[in-house]
Formats: C-alpha cells, sequence, structure tokens
C-alpha cells in the first residue's frame, strides 16, 4: 500500500535534513501550514538565531516538491500544493487509509490483561485488556506480526490461602462445579478469618509447598480453578471485543527455566545470598531483586526472567511491551536490569508501557478487602444504560436492533472511556462522562459517524470528477490527512489516548463542517463537500478501529 502525502513528506524532509537533527514536528498555528518544524533546539546547537536556522532548514528543502516553505519565527512552515490537497483528500476516503508496511519482517510481544485466576476480573483490569488491545492493533495497522500474550498469574502462595478456605468449606480437595464469584468469596473470607488466626497463614505456605512440590491431590484441583478460570476470562475477552491472544501463558509454565535462571546469575557471579535467600543487588536502583526464597521457592520475578528468555528464544522480537500498572515501576526497572545483566534480550527493546489506575469514586479498589466492582457487572451495566439512551432517541427500533447498538455503543464507551485518558494518568469511573452523546465519549464519535453515513446514504452517486474546488476546505483536510502521523506517534509513545484525543477532535470538526456548509443541499460545492464527508466517515471508523470500537450504521 502506497504511503499517504504527510507520511512520505515528513520522511523526504528527515533525508535531506543532517544526519543527527531531531526535528519534532508540530502542528502549526498558521492556517496555510500543514506542519511546522521547529528550529529551536538547531539554533542552540549551532550557537545562530532562530531566523538563521529556520532559513537553513529552509535552504535544505528546497528540492522538496509539490510543497512550499515559509520561515517564521522560531518555524518553517509547509504549505501543499493544490495538487497535494487533492491527493490526500482521496486518501483520507481509502479504507486501508491510516495502514502500512513499515513494520513488515518484525516481531512485536505485548504482555497485557494478564489477570490472576480463579477471581473474577474487576474493573481495575480493564485498563491493562484494553491499552494492551489497542496497542496489538495499531502495531497490526503498520504491518508488523504482533505476539499478544496473556500472562497469567496462576502461583504463588495466594493459592496456598484459596486452598485452605477452600478445604474449610469443603473438608477435601475434591475438584467442585464453582463460579469464580464463589472463589473470591472465598479469598477475602481466608483474609477476614487470618487477621484473627494467624495460624492460618502458615497453613497456606504449607499447602502452597505441596502444591510447589507436585502434589497431585492439591494440584489436580489447582488446575481445575485454572481452567474454569480461562474458559470466565475468554467470555470476558468475547464481550469486550478483545482480539484474541495468540498465547495464554501462566507463570506455572516457566518454573523449570526459571531455576535455569537462578544458575545462570550464580554462574555469571551476579547474584548473592543474603538471609538464606537469593538476590541480585542493584545499587542504582537502591532495592535488590530476590531471586528465590530462603525456602527454595521462587518468585514471579525469577518466573519474568525465564519469559524473556523464551519469547527472545521463540519470537526475535524487536520489542517486549508490558502493560503493567504504574505501581510494578520498580519491578520493571529490576527486571529489565537483570535481564541486561544476564544478556537475555540483547537485541529487543524491553518497555513498561505503564498506567495509572482506575478507581471508585470513595477510593482505591481491593480484593483483599472484597470492595470491587466486577468487570463483567461494568460490562452488563454500560450495555443497559446505553440501550435506555438507544431506545429514547430511537422508539421505532424493535429489540433486536437495539440491542445490537446498545453491545457497540456501551462496550464502545467503556473502552473509549479509559483509552481518551493518558495512560499514565489515575482515572476515577464516571457512567455519566462515560455514555455523554455530546462529550468526550465514544458515543459522540460513533454518532458523528452514523450522522456522515447518513448523509452520504441519501447523496445520489457522484462522480467528483478532477476539476476540484479545495481551498475553501483546508483546514478540513489537513486534519484529516494527519491520521498517519497520529499513527506513527502513538506507536513511538506507545499511547492509543493521542489517537482518542485526535478521533474527538475529528468529530468535532466534522460537526462544525456540516453546520457551516450544507452538503446535501449544496450545487456548485457538492461534489467537493461529499469527499470530505466521505473521508471523515471513513477516518472515524478506521480510527475507532484501531481503539477496538465498532461503528454503526444507524444509532
Amino acid at each position: 500500500m502506497p504511503e499517504s502525502v504527510l507520511t512520505s513528506l515528513t520522511e523526504e524532509i528527515y533525508r535531506l535534513l543532517p544526519k543527527g537533527l531531531v526535528v519534532n514536528f508540530e502542528l502549526p498555528k498558521n492556517q496555510e501550514a500543514i506542519l511546522a518544524i521547529p528550529v529551536f533546539r538547531l539554533a542552540k546547537e549551532e550557537g545562530i538565531g532562530l531566523d538563521e536556522a529556520a532559513h537553513k532548514i529552509s535552504n535544505l528543502l528546497s528540492g522538496v516538491k509539490n510543497v512550499e516553505f515559509e520561515v517564521a519565527g522560531g518555524f518553517v512552515n509547509v504549505r501543499l500544493t493544490e495538487e497535494l490537497y487533492n491527493k490526500a483528500l482521496f486518501e483520507a476516503g481509502q479504507s486501508d487509509f491510516g495502514q502500512t508496511e513499515i513494520g513488515r519482517s518484525k516481531t512485536i510481544v505485548i504482555d497485557y490483561s494478564s489477570p490472576n485466576i480463579a477471581k473474577p476480573m474487576s474493573v481495575g483490569h480493564l485498563r491493562s485488556t484494553v491499552i494492551g488491545d489497542a496497542l496489538k492493533r495499531l502495531y497490526l495497522s503498520q504491518g508488523y506480526r504482533v505476539v499478544g500474550i496473556n500472562f497469567l498469574g496462576d502461583w504463588g502462595t495466594q493459592f496456598g490461602k484459596l486452598l485452605v478456605a477452600y478445604k474449610d468449606k469443603f473438608g477435601d480437595f475434591e475438584p467442585r462445579a464453582i463460579t469464580l464469584d464463589e472463589l473470591l468469596e472465598l479469598y477475602v473470607d481466608f483474609h477476614s478469618q487470618a487477621e484473627r488466626n494467624q495460624s492460618l497463614e502458615d497453613e497456606a505456605r504449607r499447602l502452597f509447598a505441596r502444591l510447589d512440590s507436585g502434589d497431585q491431590e492439591v494440584k489436580i484441583l489447582w488446575q481445575h480453578l485454572v481452567d474454569i478460570s480461562k474458559k470466565e476470562l475468554s467470555r470476558i475477552y468475547t464481550s469486550l471485543g478483545i482480539l484474541d491472544f495468540e498465547l495464554m501463558d501462566g507463570e506455572s509454565n516457566h518454573l523449570a527455566q526459571a531455576e535455569s535462571i537462578i544458575e545462570l546469575a550464580k554462574a555469571r557471579g551476579i547474584s548473592t545470598e543474603s538471609e538464606g535467600a537469593l538476590i541480585v543487588d542493584l545499587p542504582e536502583l537502591g532495592t535488590p531483586l530476590l531471586l528465590k526464597k530462603k525456602d527454595g521457592a521462587t518468585l514471579y520475578a525469577s518466573r519474568d526472567l525465564a519469559a524473556i528468555k523464551e519469547r527472545v528464544g521463540k519470537y526475535n522480537p524487536e520489542k517486549i511491551i508490558y502493560v503493567v500498572a504504574n505501581e510494578q515501576s520498580l519491578h520493571f526497572q529490576q527486571l529489565f536490569s537483570v535481564a541486561g545483566q544476564l544478556g537475555l534480550a540483547p537485541n529487543t527493546e524491553l518497555i513498561h508501557a505503564k498506567f495509572g489506575l482506575i478507581s471508585l469514586p470513595e477510593g482505591k479498589m481491593s480484593t483483599r478487602q472484597g470492595r470491587v466492582v466486577f468487570l463483567e457487572d461494568v460490562i452488563e451495566e454500560v450495555i443497559e444504560k446505553a440501550g435506555k439512551i438507544v431506545k429514547d432517541k430511537n422508539p421505532e427500533f424493535s429489540d433486536g436492533q437495539i440491542g445490537k447498538i446498545a453491545q457497540k455503543v456501551g462496550v464502545g464507551a467503556l473502552k473509549f472511556y479509559d483509552l481518551a485518558n493518558n495512560r499514565l494518568h489515575d482515572i476515577v469511573f464516571n457512567w455519566e462522562k462515560m455514555l455523554a452523546l455530546n462529550g468526550q465519549a465514544a458515543p459522540y464519535l460513533q454518532y458523528s459517524y452514523t450522522r456522515a453515513e447518513s448523509i452520504l446514504s441519501k447523496a445520489a452517486d457522484f462522480e467528483p470528477g478532477s476539476d476540484l474546488n479545495l481551498k475553501p476546505y483546508r483546514d478540513q483536510i489537513k486534519m484529516l490527512a494527519k491520521l498517519p502521523l497520529v499513527i506513527g506517534s502513538a506507536l513511538e509513545k506507545n499511547s492509543p489516548h493521542l489517537l482518542a484525543q485526535y478521533l474527538f477532535g475529528i468529530a468535532g470538526e466534522f460537526h462544525a463542517f456540516y453546520e457551516k456548509y450544507p452538503v446535501l443541499k449544496a450545487e456548485a460545492d457538492r461534489p467537493e463537500r461529499l469527499l470530505i464527508v466521505k473521508a471523515f466517515a471513513n477516518v472515524l471508523k478506521n480510527g475507532l478501529d484501531l481503539l477496538g470500537i465498532e461503528v454503526s450504521e444507524r444509532m
């Protein structure tokens, strides 16, 4: 697929500029320009004035065809010719607009969602799941091979606690038909009792030691709970429209490899014993990484290191991206440092795409305290609320029509509410903002698409021809043409919110456009306006699809 006008233009500009010169392309304040190249850094590095630096860049780029350059203060503004405006508009209306093959032959591994088993997913799991899914879609759109891995928390002392509570309730370890809600009740009940009876913690450690040593009685029950959890997780992912994972992995699959990592750390001389445990001292971080407990059990750090080794060996990825909360920042700093010392990923970039927490208005959620909002309940409620909105606006729709549209609107609202926020920020759960029809919410964007499609469906077939007058609509074309650059920026920073914010701006611009410029009643400029409406609809659809949000022809 050919590169877009702006992608080709920015790449040509980079080729002509001196090597090592870093240029950030900014959105221009100049209404006639489509890009603005800041020259502040060049002026500072070479000790010259802004005007001289701007003219230097302008002269270097003088050979670029179909564009004009204007020096304005600390910027070089880039203007397109009429020919390129025409091309940019037609591109924006193509179904594959925004897609490239830049990642061909490269592999990206994304580790995301990764809940603990034997518990229902809470709304707190939403962020990792939808951010990871959006990143996967973005990388796929650029031609990368993407391996999505759901690294389940299926091992650790918490399962000893669950086994204690299970036996206390049922009297044995016989596998039974049991729901994740019931398992959560057992988990919460254990902590409630353990506060009064500390011996339960010791019993939990003993039972986990039995599991860790391969005791068949407890291992069969553990596997039964894992299978129940995977089935329930798959159902939730389907309801959210999450792409299939290439690998549903678990910490338990890396126990043997974790032991080999520990032996490698010993052989490299980077580990030391501390009070019977094995650690890697990391003075630059102020906290050592614990590889093995004094009782001989491995930890999730050593299992994470084993997973890195396996992923690099199996996939040879350019990057491994971990979509995990801010709270784990230290763990990943430690993990990446030790992985580097062990030479586990010499040609792979390890990235922690961290994110803030999502919380209830009254504060942080905690499974241990039992104060948690289940993700499944949230999905059901947001679809129900969306259904009421759809029915109120379209009383003539059948229940079946309302149900299909409510699914798209409700799930889209839930996902966009998360993705529209910078992933680094904490967010507070809010129904009203999530489902707003006239605010920064998915229903507003979905309605914008539906409105554009409605206009197009009412227009007779038309052939725009080559003699188009696009000058009055350059602002709209410039905005539409930037989709590929926004996708590139979102991938560079692993931040889907950049795309979400851009789409919100596109929706607002579309509404302003058709209010200012009548389309169906237009005469002289009707073909041009229909082309612009088509481009708006296409950019909204393509962009929302990259965020995992469906659109609807009717709403």
